[in-house]
């Protein structure tokens, strides 16, 4: 009947799992990409909830260490000369708490920047299901040939 497809499972091919999954998830992709677009683009005023996740998430993410950015070898790297004045010897220093809660009570949330949130939020919940599922299906193809 099917003797193209190697059977990997007794009733259904864990392959044909795989591309189910791919099926339901780029349909889940497209249905947040939706979701996001109509977000971004609403009016009025937000809810005093999503004000404060989105504040939330500003100061946690104002106050994590920032990495360096490192200059490529093709980017020109200028060299100013500092002044007694402006010390600037700790160029990659975080902000500190009170820098960052007045950076995120001090602007008005709109609708957009709950958009950014839920943008960032799903996107990394979905690469994460993605990768979870891909990994496992993998090894059962592997442990099972």
């Amino acid at each position: 009947m099917n003797t193209t497809i190697p059977q990997s499972s007794s009733p259904v091919a864990y392959i044909y799992y795989y591309l189910m999954f791919l099926l339901l998830y780029s349909s889940i992709v497209f249905f947040f990409c939706i979701m996001a677009l109509r977000i971004h683009d609403r009016k009025g005023s937000v809810s005093s909830c999503l004000q404060k996740m989105v504040q939330w998430y500003r100061k946690r993410s104002c106050c994590q260490p920032k990495r360096p950015v490192r200059p490529s070898d093709d980017s020109v790297v200028r060299i100013h000369p500092v002044s007694e004045e402006h010390d600037d010897t700790k160029p990659y220093d975080t902000c500190n708490q009170s820098d960052c809660e007045k950076n995120s009570e001090e602007s008005e949330i709109t609708w957009s920047d709950v958009g950014d949130l839920f943008d960032e939020v799903s996107a990394k919940t979905l690469n994460l299901i993605f990768w979870a599922f891909s990994i496992s299906t993998l090894v059962l193809i592997y442990n099972n040939g």
